[in-house]
């Protein structure tokens, strides 16, 4: 009955210790706090698995206990997958999906940008990189110009959060949008 405890005391804390880090991964957009989380949260659903199996094998299933075995190396080979995945993901710079298309969205309805080519939205840790070339009225003055380009700015870091624009400003020659 010790054993039950044991498990069940651990669980618990697990649970509080996987909550408050991901809280705390969240605010910082910690990758690693995010992956010690996660750990925690493996423990809890590998110390249930545990539970269960500890549970059998005390009412005679004594099978459990190897099935409740296969079962965490079978949670921690999908978990290490996934934390695989999204390592590679953030060395690669790959950005979340739908983030490109909020930086669209935030361009087309821009005033006074006709059209954009050279989109390039990137993850830089825990920001974004945004560059982008918008194409003006060219009979805008340079501080009109410059006026659109640094309202985009500030609505793409709006919108997207933390990270840094950078948008390039272009006379209008009837290109097409990318």
């Amino acid at each position: 009955l010790r054993a039950f405890g044991v498990v069940v005391v651990a669980i618990i804390v697990d649970f509080f210790r996987a909550r408050h880090l991901y809280a705390v991964a969240k605010k910082y957009n910690s990758q690693a706090l995010e992956a010690d989380a996660l750990h925690f949260s493996t423990d809890i659903l590998s110390s249930f698995v545990v539970l269960v199996g500890l549970a059998a094998s005390y009412f005679g299933y004594h099978f459990a206990d190897s099935i409740a075995a296969i079962g965490v190396s079978i949670i921690v080979a999908v978990v290490s997958l996934r934390l695989a995945r999204r390592a590679v993901d953030a060395l690669l710079d790959a950005v979340p999906a739908g983030v490109a298309e909020q930086a669209e969205a935030v361009l087309r309805a821009s005033e006074g940008v006709l059209h954009w080519h050279n989109l390039r939205v990137r993850a830089c840790g825990g920001d974004f990189e945004i560059e982008v070339n918008i194409h003006v009225n060219p009979t805008l003055t340079i501080v009109e110009a410059h006026d659109i380009s640094e309202r985009v700015e500030a609505e793409l870091r709006r919108r997207l959060g933390r990270g840094n624009a950078i948008v390039h400003v272009e006379p209008d020659t009837g290109a097409n949008a990318d």
